[in-house]
């Protein structure tokens, strides 16, 4: 026959909960002493030792051995001793998870991503991240750099993958910094010429009509001035992805950032070549909001975002190698 564990007795006018008593018991079971224990608990003596008489009645055993000058415990209040330790540290690890999980339900987060990235990031390591967020909003904004920067300014991004200049970069922090080249992609069959060749400098695209995403435009301005030469630059768009549309098409040779690379690698009817030429590079970012605090979940996003960024970067690397 199993025997029922007693209900525990009110002490006052409310229940104290048994995880409440374990915790003093193990309070007592450290200082042994009554007195020193309740001081420590903020408790009335009489109190913990009519409590202590509780916990030895529902387990049907004496804890504590008591005498006019000294108390230890019985091996059955080392056993509970601990016992009540685990029970107590299992009870606050478990508050703490329901806690963060109630938190983390409350809570959104504003990404802005160019749309490339977005791309790479949520085919790759951005699963990871939601996974060990279940409880996570997030409000994800795709645009090019321009206006990731712009969402970041305003206050609708808490943090953003972007290029951006030395002048901004004053007003936020940045958690990430990487370099980026540039490919040229062309069709092959309007622009049989570059089929086979692995680098081409500016001079080979003078008179190459050539596509340029419009916030690139200013660096091929920059390799204008500096080697005195004009590019015939015949179209330029807000989005890389409608360039790629017009490099398939064999309107113009394209320039694109090399985080790019990968999807145009995927277009079998695309050539890709290296442009050398040190004017054609960007520095890539991960910016947080300045009225953001850096919380463990922000930096968890930023470190995710980091390392998708690199494995992006370092995958055209490693099929140029290849």
């Amino acid at each position: 026959m199993v025997t029922k564990p007693k209900p525990i007795a009110r002490c006052g006018k409310e229940d104290i909960m048994r995880i409440e008593l374990l915790r003093r018991f193990i309070v007592i079971a450290e200082e042994l002493n009554l007195t020193t224990a309740a001081a420590k608990l903020f408790v009335a003596q009489p109190l913990l030792s009519k409590q202590l008489k509780q916990l030895e009645e529902e387990y049907g055993t004496k804890l504590i051995n008591r005498t006019t000058t000294s108390m230890t415990l019985t091996p059955e209040g080392e056993v509970l001793y601990e016992r009540a330790k685990l029970i107590c540290e299992i009870d606050s690890q478990t508050r703490n998870e329901l806690s963060i999980n109630r938190r983390r339900g409350n809570r959104v987060l504003r990404l802005a991503l160019p749309p490339f990235v977005a791309t790479s990031f949520f085919g790759g390591r951005g699963k990871e991240f939601l996974d060990k967020y279940p409880f996570l909003r997030l409000n994800v904004l795709e645009g090019g750099a321009f206006n990731t920067v712009q969402h970041l300014k305003s206050g609708v991004a808490d943090v953003v993958v972007t290029h951006t200049s030395e002048s901004f970069l004053g007003e936020v922090e940045s958690f990430y910094s990487r370099k980026v080249s540039f490919v040229l992609a062309y069709s092959k069959e309007a622009f049989p010429e570059f089929c086979g060749r692995e680098v081409v400098s500016t001079r080979d695209l003078v008179d190459v009509p050539l596509y340029v995403c419009s916030r690139f435009a200013s660096l091929l301005h920059a390799s204008e001035i500096s080697r005195n030469q004009h590019f015939n630059i015949t179209c330029t768009t807000n989005v890389l992805l409608t360039g790629v549309k017009l490099v398939e098409n064999g309107y113009a040779v394209g320039l694109f950032p090399s985080y790019v690379y990968p999807q145009l690698k995927e277009k079998s009817d695309l050539g890709l070549c290296v442009i050398d030429d040190e004017h054609l590079s960007i520095e890539m970012h991960v910016l947080m909001a300045s009225s953001k605090e850096p919380d463990d979940m922000l930096m968890d996003l930023i470190y995710t975002l980091s390392e998708s960024l690199d494995e992006l970067i370092d995958r055209e690397d490693a099929d140029d190698n290849a």
